[in-house]
């Protein structure tokens, strides 16, 4: 997959500044990273699972080599990450956490202000100063 004609390698590459994980292993890099201990381990749990002792180590093979390459997955990671937090900034911009009463008055008229209805605005003023004026005197 790639974001405008560019990789996820690519990326990776370029803004991390990674020289390793760009791509899967092979099948025999993978094979050959792999203890006899985990392999044994690993073809035992997918034989328990039902599968006939081919498939468990193909399986096997296929879960030590992974799905995506290293880099892939952290570029990936980044932008689910990126958007979550778009999210929720979206969500506290539309109703944002009152704290404090008159911080919330003053964002409730800047966002009135920005609106363009002066009766909201003048209402929240006096609101404001009704709130202010017990803190002054």
């Amino acid at each position: 997959m790639d974001m405008h004609g560019v990789s996820r390698a690519a990326i990776a590459a370029t803004v991390w500044g990674r020289e390793l994980g760009l791509r899967r292993p092979s099948k025999g890099q993978s094979i050959a990273r792999l203890s006899m201990d985990r392999e044994t381990e690993l073809i035992q749990r997918f034989t328990q699972r039902g599968l006939p002792y081919k498939d468990a180590e193909r399986a096997a093979y296929r879960s030590v080599r992974g799905s995506e390459a290293p880099a892939s997955a952290q570029v990936r990671m980044a932008i689910r990450r990126h958007n979550a937090a778009e999210t929720q900034l979206t969500q506290d911009l539309v109703a944002p956490e009152q704290r404090d009463p008159v911080a919330g008055l003053m964002t409730a008229i800047f966002q009135a202000d920005f609106d363009g209805d002066p009766r909201v605005v003048s209402q929240l003023l006096a609101e404001l100063r009704r709130t202010l004026l017990p803190r002054i005197q």
